[in-house]
């Protein structure tokens, strides 16, 4: 019932609890007048005692394990069938408090929750025959010269693997974007936004893929945060995939690597991660050249001059001045 998006969670437990008070609560009493009405017949012994006894005891403690979400989260955790989050500190902020009357500011803990890739492409992975299907997968896609369908296809991944060797990669993409979680034109819009990774793999069979499910939730934190801290928040993130990259992680005996292929998102939200204004009213609002504002309204036609570039790109950034480059940061 946990896997199941339309149960609230709550519900669950009401059920568990239900359940436990028809069955556990329920035969005790049934058990109970069953010794006294029929104990004679079964020759009133100290085994057939214990042996009820035994019983009761046993139906009783059924739900011992599940009765408290707590609980359900450990039994699940032990027998790796979840991947909890983690919260990681990325800094402390001020945050205004009332004290005797007056408002003083005290810092806070700032922190984001993680759920690592390691652990959940371990447990993902070495469950039923998904490893094989993927490596499957991926080798036809490979052989596949007249049709392209896949990012794997692309001659991006194909550079980006290529000193890999004969060491299986698998490409990751990740997607980033804000969303509210409350009223959008309420007064207090922005308080509680969040920001959200994501990451998909590519790589999966196409019935498999094309179920959301299979789009792994990377990390949550406060847009708020990531405006105060700026792409810093990113930095735990950023050390588990390059230890995917460069270590891989050990499936069935077989190290097995992920490569980041692509990050997507809307507009602002691939301009925040890699460190452009996020102000399309500015003059340089355009990621993939410098063209300015006026210019912008009348161009119809690619000036490569413009064109934005790595060494640009790191130009701009030691420049420091958003309003002459349209950068604020250097990207995650």
């Amino acid at each position: 019932m946990y896997n199941n998006s339309i149960v609230p969670r709550k519900f669950v437990q009401f059920v568990i609890r239900n359940i436990e008070k028809i069955l556990c609560k329920g035969f005790r009493k049934v058990l109970n007048g069953f010794k006294r009405n029929r104990l004679s017949e079964l020759n009133k012994t100290v085994e057939n005692l214990n042996f009820l006894e035994q019983m009761v005891n046993t139906v009783e403690n059924r739900f011992q394990d599940v009765n408290t979400e707590y609980k359900c989260t450990k039994l699940y955790e032990e027998s790796g069938l979840l991947v909890s989050s983690k919260t990681v500190q990325i800094g402390e902020k001020m945050k205004p408090s009332r004290s005797n009357n007056d408002v003083v500011l005290k810092p806070v803990s700032a922190c984001i929750k993680m759920i690592s890739l390691i652990d959940l492409f371990t447990n993902v992975l070495t469950s039923g025959e998904l490893l094989n299907d993927m490596k499957t997968h991926y080798s036809e896609l490979l052989k596949e010269t007249n049709v392209v369908s896949n990012f794997v296809q692309c001659n991006l991944w194909k550079s980006k693997v290529f000193n890999y060797d004969d060491k299986t990669v698998f490409p990751l993409i990740l997607f980033f974007d804000d969303y509210e979680l409350g009223n959008a034109l309420g007064s207090r819009a922005g308080k509680n936004k969040l920001g959200a990774v994501y990451v998909s793999l590519p790589s999966l069979p196409p019935h498999i893929t094309s179920k959301l499910s299979n789009i792994f939730l990377f990390a949550l934190f406060y847009s708020n945060d990531r405006k105060l801290f700026g792409n810093n928040i990113f930095s735990k993130l950023i050390e588990e995939l390059q230890y995917l990259q460069d270590n891989g992680i050990l499936v069935l005996n077989e190290t097995v690597y992920f490569k980041v292929g692509l990050i997507f998102g809307d507009n602002l939200g691939v301009h925040g991660i890699f460190g452009f204004t996020e102000s399309f009213s500015c003059t340089y609002s355009c990621r993939f050249c410098r063209v300015d504002k006026n210019r912008m309204h009348t161009m119809t036609t690619q000036d490569d001059d413009l064109m934005r570039s790595i060494n640009s790109y790191n130009h701009d950034v030691l420049v420091n001045n958003v309003t002459e480059t349209g950068i604020k940061e250097n990207c995650i």
